[in-house]
């Protein structure tokens, strides 16, 4: 989760004690932040069915656990890590590196930085930096918070009465 310009300033200009650790309000804080912020995604433009279809497969698979969602909170991450897992016995793990998001702008229209890792060693240690940041005690899992963000926007299972 990013910082604005703005926070990034007060942080760094407060006058306050800012030990580089979290506590539960921030925490909480943080979290309600990225809620808002998701809902506020929710009520941008003209939905269409594809949309509102999409949204609910994603609330099925996200109370299925098929999704999971956690919200690192100890201190901001910018690089992206994805790890594809297949059925090959020599290269059984395959990392990519760089900066882009998994969004339209992200894979189309920025310029990224991407490196594909084959290195099963290189893999492997890829893979223990996400373990340890995924199990860390500030990585709050928000898939029940998503789930219920979508069961009270437009893309609802019920009708709402007029």
């Amino acid at each position: 989760m990013q910082r604005t310009p703005d926070e990034e300033l007060h942080s760094l200009y407060s006058l306050a004690a800012s030990g580089n650790g979290i506590d539960n309000q921030e925490a909480l804080r943080l979290k309600k932040k990225l809620a808002d912020e998701f809902r506020r995604q929710l009520t941008i433009g003209a939905p269409s069915n594809d949309d509102e279809a999409g949204l609910r497969r994603l609330r099925r698979q996200l109370l299925d656990g098929k999704v999971v969602v956690k919200l690192f909170l100890k201190h901001a991450l910018h690089a992206k890590l994805y790890l594809a897992y297949r059925d090959d016995p020599n290269n059984p793990i395959i990392g990519f590196v760089g900066s882009s998001n998994l969004t339209i702008a992200g894979l189309s229209k920025q310029g990224e930085l991407n490196v594909d890792v084959l290195d099963h060693d290189a893999c492997l240690k890829l893979q223990a930096w996400f373990e340890d940041r995924w199990n860390d005690r500030w990585c709050v899992d928000i898939t029940q918070a998503l789930a219920e963000l979508i069961d009270a926007s437009w893309a609802r299972e019920e009708v709402v009465p007029p």
